[in-house]
């Protein structure tokens, strides 16, 4: 009987080692390694702006030049300074006269010299019309008598020379007159043309604005091919002349509104001009005008930069760290039943940090808010829920194209 329960006892023992240590290798499977924590955001409707930044300077929307129209005259006189406001029309400087004036009084005393030629051709039309008309009477007698035998042949054809003398000295007369006349006509075009050289001695404003520049200086010469004497800010009205980038470029309409900073720290708000039809080449940057309000204390040449609000709506959001850009298409990571579910999406506009979901999430699913290589799909996970607010990254004022 001792031997039986020598015998039997070791088997006993180890079902009891065995019921032991189960539930301690169980245990020690639960205490393995933990999934990795995450913070996740739920997807939801977001108001959201989109901006593009432009950068740029100051121009004038409209630059006058304003040049003499009259060469080989001094400037004797200017009336206005830079950063002076001018109407149209308004005299800017004046050039000397003499000259002018002395050749205007030269050609009117020609007129009247030529006018006084006229009357006397005229007087002498009426005398020569007088003699015509008596050497005509005088052939008609001796005609009349020669056809009775009471004059000579000789007289007949002396009278007869008489009258075609007469009627010469008429036409030439006329001729007198219609040359003298031409000559006064010209004279005359000459007058107006010395009229109009004077009105010229006064430089005057083409368009009402701001004088932006003055390089009149007392005592110059003036010519037409020098640099214009002056140069007007038409209205005094402004623009940013701008250069966006050509990926944001198509994104930007004529009537936009931006939002532009002056170096004085001032923001104004001005509206999309101008927009250029084509992209540099070397710089592949666009062209843009926005124009500033009359108001806005700016002044050419001043750097600026701002920004064009190109969208705006109520969308469906996540932040833009959620998103992961690979070469031909853009993912989200979801959260879903502690695992990863990788996503394919559709993104808008981005801005403020938060990214239109356009396709591929739904609102109300939680988002891993920063997406990493380090998850693939199927893993497993554990989560943190956070704010959508608390999880913003960086102020993207771009549009999105995601695919």
């Amino acid at each position: 009987m001792i031997r039986s329960f020598h015998a039997i006892a070791p088997a006993h023992l180890l079902l009891a080692a065995a019921l032991t240590l189960a539930p301690l290798a169980a245990r020690a499977q639960d205490v393995g390694p933990k999934p990795p924590m995450v913070s996740v955001v739920a997807a939801e409707k977001r108001s959201m702006v989109a901006k593009v930044a432009v950068t740029g300077s100051i121009v004038a929307r409209e630059e006058i030049l304003v040049s003499p129209e009259i060469e080989n005259l001094r400037i004797i006189e200017i009336l206005v300074e830079e950063g002076d406001r001018v109407e149209k029309g308004q005299t800017l400087a004046r050039l000397s006269r003499e000259t002018l004036e002395t050749e205007l009084a030269q050609l009117e005393a020609a007129q009247a010299r030529l006018t006084a030629g006229i009357a006397q051709a005229r007087s002498q039309i009426t005398q020569a019309e007088a003699s015509r008309v008596e050497a005509s009477a005088a052939l008609q007698r001796s005609q009349s008598l020669r056809q009775t035998g009471n004059a000579s042949q000789e007289l007949l054809d002396q009278r007869t020379a008489t009258a075609r003398t007469a009627q010469a000295r008429v036409g030439a007369a006329q001729d007198g007159v219609r040359v003298a006349e031409a000559q006064r006509a010209e004279m005359e075009a000459q007058i107006r043309d010395v009229r109009i050289r004077l009105g010229r001695t006064e430089v005057k404003a083409p368009a009402a604005g701001i004088v932006s520049r003055r390089t009149a200086k007392l005592g110059a010469q003036t010519a037409n091919s020098a640099e214009p004497l002056f140069r007007l800010i038409a209205d005094g009205a402004l623009d940013v002349s701008g250069d966006i980038p050509e990926s944001r470029f198509a994104q930007v309409k004529l009537g936009q509104s931006a939002e532009i900073q002056l170096p004085d720290g001032q923001s104004v708000t001005g509206s999309v001009r101008l927009l250029s039809p084509m992209v540099n080449t070397s710089t592949r940057l666009g062209s843009v005008r926005i124009a500033l309000p009359p108001t806005a204390p700016a002044l050419m040449g001043n750097f600026a930069r701002g920004t064009i609000q190109v969208a705006q709506k109520t969308a469906l959001a996540v932040p833009t760290a959620a998103l992961l850009f690979g070469a031909t298409k853009t993912t989200v990571q979801v959260a879903k039943d502690g695992r990863v579910e990788t996503r394919t999406v559709r993104v808008g506009i981005r801005a403020g940090g938060l990214a239109e979901i356009v396709q591929g999430v739904a609102e109300g699913e939680w988002i891993i808010a920063k997406a990493g290589t380090f998850l693939r799909n199927g893993d497993r996970i554990r989560t943190q829920e956070t704010p959508l607010d608390a999880a913003l990254v960086g102020d993207e004022a771009t549009l999105g194209s995601g695919n």
